[in-house]
């Protein structure tokens, strides 16, 4: 196995199975950008790691116990995380504004038109009730 394989399918596994789940679910998943940041930076962190370690095709028993911290203070970061997401949401950073009622009743957050007053609206038992 190369690293290659090893990297490709850590990715298709964040990537595939993740969206599947999501699409599954039948509910609404709202996140905000801090565990998807939080999350890339550590896996980044943990592949650099990795290709640091195996560079030389030997795997010492130091760099063994480097990853083995390194996983430690993941563990040590994610008993901490509410406080870390209280301070990460102090900083300056740019993300998306809050979604609207319409774009958080949709999976794929799309907005639907809106209908002028009087017209009649589609239910979704098929009948029609006039919008208001």
């Amino acid at each position: 196995i190369g690293i290659s394989g090893v990297i490709g399918s850590a990715v298709f596994n964040i990537m595939f199975v993740i969206s599947v789940c999501a699409l599954f679910a039948g509910t609404e998943a709202c996140i905000s950008w801090w565990p998807v940041i939080r999350d890339c930076v550590c896996y980044c962190i943990s592949i650099c790691a990795l290709l640091l370690t195996i560079h030389n095709e030997e795997v010492r028993w130091y760099e063994a116990l480097f990853l083995l911290v390194l996983y430690g203070g993941y563990c040590y970061m994610m008993v901490h995380n509410k406080r870390l997401e209280a301070w990460a949401n102090t900083l300056n950073v740019p993300f998306k504004p809050p979604a609207s009622k319409e774009e958080k009743n949709s999976l794929f957050g799309v907005k639907s038109p809106p209908v002028p007053s009087g017209e009649p609206v589609k239910t979704p038992d098929g009948g029609a009730a006039e919008a208001g």
